[in-house]
């Protein structure tokens, strides 16, 4: 079963795991997922995650940003925890393609990312109320 790291405030844990549940994120044995939350990130993002098969870091930006918007940047980068934990993403290769040298919003990751990222938040949010 996955090991969650939480380095945020307590009241978000229970969505990150609504999220990672609607990902199917708990079935990797040997994944060690971190998420991080900070007021500001470097280079003034909303989110980052970066990692492998065996490690993934996320790492959440909460200073200026609105509630709701904090929770699909959760839900985005957690998708992108999924892509690496799976082997699907692998630095800047996608089912073993390189795209390098492919703009931002051309990257086959981010396209996935922004096209599950409002389903993700909503299953786990549904998951949250359930189990209040």
């Amino acid at each position: 079963m996955t090991h969650v790291n939480y380095d945020c405030p307590e009241k978000f844990v229970p969505y990150i795991n609504g999220c990672i549940e609607v990902l199917g994120l708990w079935k990797y044995p040997d994944l060690e997922l971190t998420v991080v939350m900070e007021p500001t990130i470097t280079g003034g993002a909303h989110g980052y995650c970066w990692g492998d098969t065996e490690e993934v870091e996320v790492e959440i930006a909460t200073d200026k940003v609105a509630m709701d918007e904090v929770c699909l940047t959760i839900a985005h980068e957690l998708i992108h925890a999924k892509q690496y934990a799976s082997g699907v993403l692998d630095d800047m290769n996608w089912k073993g393609k390189c795209y390098r040298d492919t703009k931002y919003t051309e990257l086959p990751w981010e396209e996935e990312a922004f096209k599950k990222e409002e389903e993700v938040m909503m299953k786990a949010i549904e998951i949250v109320r359930r189990k209040i």
